[in-house]
């Protein structure tokens, strides 16, 4: 009887504990895509805004995905190009490994390792099958660190990552390969976690040669986001100027709600730029 009661006791302490796990956020729910999508299909259109005359741009993407939500390929055709890109996961959907080709030639690969509380601690870039970078990463209490080497295992660059108490990104830092900051940026949230402001600080190295001083100029600028009740973004603007706004819409015409066309459009374009979305479903 002990026996039993003691079998009892370690199948409900593993459930518990396995219940408690945090669960890994899968790509759609990254991308705000609702239902079990098995495909994801995009035509890009551009349309003059003075004419409305609209050109196809030639490119039909096919994302796919398992039916655990994660992304297992991307696919690009059009009649000069075929484009291909590969995941790679470990048992807990760690991405271990990405591959890229251009015409079914391997253009670029990474190759990633995790820590034992699945943390990326390096990855490994290849371009044509030749060594190009190395990161490494370490992780705080409150932060993440990425540094960049090259093949001859000097420091390029660093980029530390500050989070918050809910591990969302407040403040970006980078440094350049002498480790001396360049561009730091801010980031606030609302309560949904979507990202509402965007603050770039970037330091620039003026030299006077009349007085053999220098001084640090600091640029800084804006970026606010504006979001429908879906989530998406429907504005981008600047504190520049108001004249700076990129607008986003929406048509919502899919069984689950997911957008089937984004029109976006800038203050710097003579085009407007559609993407028309169709998804299939497991």
């Amino acid at each position: 009887m002990n026996n039993l009661n003691n079998i009892v006791i370690i199948i409900l302490t593993t459930l518990i504990l396995f219940s408690c796990e945090e669960k890994k956020e899968n790509d759609l729910s990254k991308e705000n895509i609702k239902g079990n999508v098995k495909t994801i299909i995009e035509r890009t259109f551009d349309v003059n805004k003075k004419n409305n005359d609209t050109v196809f741009r030639g490119n039909v993407y096919y994302t796919n995905f398992n039916k655990d939500g994660f992304k297992i390929n991307l696919k690009i055709i059009s009649k000069n190009r075929n484009y291909v890109e590969l995941y790679k996961y470990d048992s807990v959907y760690n991405l271990t490994n990405w591959k890229c080709f251009e015409n079914e030639k391997l253009v670029f690969e990474t190759i990633n390792k995790y820590d034992k509380n699945n943390n990326l601690i390096e990855k490994t870039e290849f371009e044509f099958n030749k060594y190009r970078f190395k990161y490494i990463y370490t992780y705080s209490k409150d932060s993440v660190t990425e540094i960049r080497f090259n093949k001859f295992g000097k420091m390029i660059s660093k980029t530390v990552k500050i989070l918050d108490k809910k591990k969302r990104e407040i403040e970006k830092l980078f440094y350049n390969y002498e480790n001396i900051l360049e561009h730091k940026t801010f980031f606030k949230y609302n309560r949904k976690n979507l990202m509402t402001k965007k603050i770039n600080i970037q330091f620039m190295k003026m030299d006077n040669k009349e007085n053999d001083s220098t001084r640090i100029l600091e640029i800084v600028t804006k970026y606010n986001y504006e979001y429908d009740k879906n989530s998406n973004w429907t504005k981008i603007y600047s504190s520049l100027s108001k004249k700076d706004t990129t607008f986003f819409n929406y048509k919502y015409e899919d069984v689950n709600k997911n957008w089937t066309e984004q029109i976006y459009n800038s203050p710097y374009s003579e085009n407007l730029q559609i993407i028309k979305r169709k998804y299939l479903y497991y």
